[in-house]
Order: C-alpha cells, then structure tokens, then sequence
C-alpha cells in the first residue's frame, strides 16, 4: 500500500487557509461594499450582530467553526473530512441568505462554491487518503526496521517482519480469527529477554505485496522497562544498519 512519507503539502495549505477563514471572511464583508466605508460596514457588522440578527450570527460563528476544522485538517483527523462537508455546505447556505433573510445569489455564494471545487478535488483523490487509513500515515510513525523475532500469542508462536517502538507486523497465514481492534496477550522474544504485554491488532494484510500476510500490532499495555528493552533493541537495528520496511 502506498503510504506517504511527509504530511502532503496540500493538506498543510488547506489547514492553513482554514485558519486565516475567519480573517478573510471579516475582512470580504468589510471592503467588498464600496458603497460604503470600511469602518462603517464594520459598524454595521457590529450593529446587526448586537441586535441578534440570525443570520449574522450564524455567519460569525461558521466563520469561528474554521478553526477547529484547520486543526482537523492538519492533524488529519477522520472527523475533519465530516466536519470540512457539513460546514461547506452551511457556508454555501448562507452565502445565499443576506441580512435581511432574504435570497440574493450574491458574490459571496460564487466565491464560496468556487472555493469547495479544488477542496472538493483535494479530498476525493489521494490526499484523501490519509484522513480514511492512518496507515499510510507514515509521518506520524516510528522508523519500522525488518526483523525476525519470536512472538507467542494464546500459544500459537508467529514470526515477526519487522519491528518499532510502538510495534511489529506479525507474518501469519490468516488461518487465526483475530479481528482489527482485538487486544491479544502477546510474548515477545528479543535475545535473552522476555516482554509480555498486551497488544491491539491494528491492521491485517491479506494481500502479499511488499508486505506478508499477516497482522500490524500495536503495543498498548507494556510496563516502562519493557518498552525501554525495544526503544534500545529498535536504536540498536538502526545503529548497525537495518534494513527499513518502508
């Protein structure tokens, strides 16, 4: 599976124009009616928001809704991808309302419809990704060095590929029931040392393409000194020139 090394830059200018949103937004109502000044369409702004005009109101705080969603979208959270469609389509809504709660197909609703096209593009090909599997999300990942080690788990003992701070991909030929979310009670074998602890399977690979088939593992419930004996065993790998899994 393709996976992506560094946070794609397009995430990253998107994110960022969300941030400055509520800025733009302020700054368009403002210069864009020349009839009047800009201090004066500012206190008017002002004046209609004091008064409790909804539709004001509801325009300030989508404009204000831009900032958790730049976070979303930088972090490349699952909920952002939502959270982007449900506040365009309330952006394209209110465009089209004026403060007199009356229709006008205005500038505003344009620029706006214009806008969610290359976000639209940009969520629905390849950048979209990321926010659906994070395990392409390499960036986000420790260094994944290719190592054979013993692993027991209910009995059963397994062959690792390779190994983390955080994990192991185990080879396996599926023939087990273990599920995406199972924790597992596992044994891990590193030299003379022995790790127990619990683990959540975070992914299986059915398909043997770069990687075999078998079953990503997360360490979750691992003692401070265990997960010091595979920080040191991971560094040790890179150390002396282990080949990466990725």
């Amino acid at each position: 599976m393709k996976g992506y090394k560094q946070k794609p830059l397009l995430i990253e200018i998107f994110a960022l124009i969300y941030l400055l949103n509520p800025i733009g937004n302020l700054i368009s109502v403002i210069y864009l009616n020349t009839t009047n000044s800009p201090m004066h369409n500012f206190k008017t702004l002002l004046a209609l928001a004091s008064q409790g005009n909804v539709i004001i109101i509801l325009n300030i705080i989508f404009w204000l809704s831009a900032l958790p969603l730049s976070y979303g979208l930088f972090k490349v959270r699952l909920w952002a991808w939502y959270y982007f469609l449900v506040h365009s389509i309330g952006m394209v809504i209110l465009s089209l309302f004026g403060s007199d709660f009356k229709i006008h197909f205005s500038f505003a609703t344009i620029v706006n419809v214009l806008f969610l096209i290359p976000i639209g593009y940009f969520i629905s090909k390849e950048i979209r990704t990321p926010y659906f599997n994070p395990r392409v999300r390499w960036w986000e990942q420790s260094k994944r060095f290719i190592q054979d080690l013993k692993v027991i788990i209910e009995g059963k003992e397994y062959e690792t590929y390779d190994i983390s701070q955080t994990g192991v991909f185990l080879k396996s030929d599926l023939d087990d029931e273990y599920s995406v979310g199972e924790l597992v009670q596992m044994t891990l074998i590193i030299d003379d040392k022995t790790i127990n602890c619990f683990s959540e399977i975070r992914w299986i690979n059915n398909d043997k393409t770069k990687y075999p088939k078998g079953y990503g593992i997360k360490f979750e419930k691992i003692t401070k000194k265990d997960r010091h004996i595979i920080r040191d065993y991971v560094k040790l790998l890179q150390k002396v020139g282990k080949q990466e899994s990725r």
